[in-house]
């Protein structure tokens, strides 16, 4: 069960947990977000059963492997611009609590999806948060066209279409007191990530 956790800013800075076995005070959780607190509860309790079958996992493991946990293209930042590749919808979700806990600044927010995904549930969960709401493509034969998502998001003021996640995210710039997010796909999140 998780006792106590402080926000500041951006980040959780730090949780305590207490099971059965042990209280782990003061961690600092590698992973952004309130639902990694719901997480790292899961892994602790899993490590604690793997303790009992003998495995070699000691509670200075467990605490580092809250510490150093990560995920790359989830609630991840770079200067001013949040990478989370939320492409379902508990993934937009957490990525919308979390936006709406920690950030205060307006929100650019481009948005691309493959076309297999929930892009209308997505969509209403996440296009209400933002300000600019630029939509693009994914390098993917998969990719859902531009077109498509903007019937998806035609009631959002500020929707700006783009061909492609270069042309993106110099719009983006165009904004430099929002805080920039792309999300939708995490092919989108790594054609970003190169750029």
């Amino acid at each position: 069960k998780a006792k106590t956790y402080n926000e500041d800013g951006y980040k959780i800075v730090s949780t305590s947990f207490t099971t059965s076995k042990m209280t782990y005070p003061n961690n600092v959780l590698g992973l952004e977000g309130n639902h990694q607190i719901e997480n790292a509860v899961v892994a602790i309790g899993i490590a604690e059963i793997l303790q009992e079958f003998n495995l070699e996992i000691t509670n200075f493991d467990i605490l580092m492997g809250l510490e150093t946990a990560n995920h790359k293209g989830r609630l991840e930042y770079y200067h001013n611009i949040l990478f989370d590749g939320a492409h379902n919808i508990a993934g937009a979700k957490a990525l919308r609590a979390y936006l709406e806990d920690f950030v205060s600044q307006p929100i650019t927010l481009i948005f691309g999806a493959m076309k297999d995904k929930q892009i209308t549930e997505i969509g209403e969960i996440l296009f209400p948060l933002a300000d600019v709401l630029i939509l693009t493509e994914v390098e993917n034969a998969r990719t859902a066209k531009v077109e498509g998502i903007y019937k998806f998001a035609q009631n959002q003021a500020n929707v700006i279409l783009t061909q492609n996640i270069s042309e993106a995210l110099e719009i983006a710039k165009t904004f430099p007191d929002n805080l920039t997010c792309v999300t939708g796909s995490l092919y989108l999140v790594g054609e970003a990530q190169k750029i």
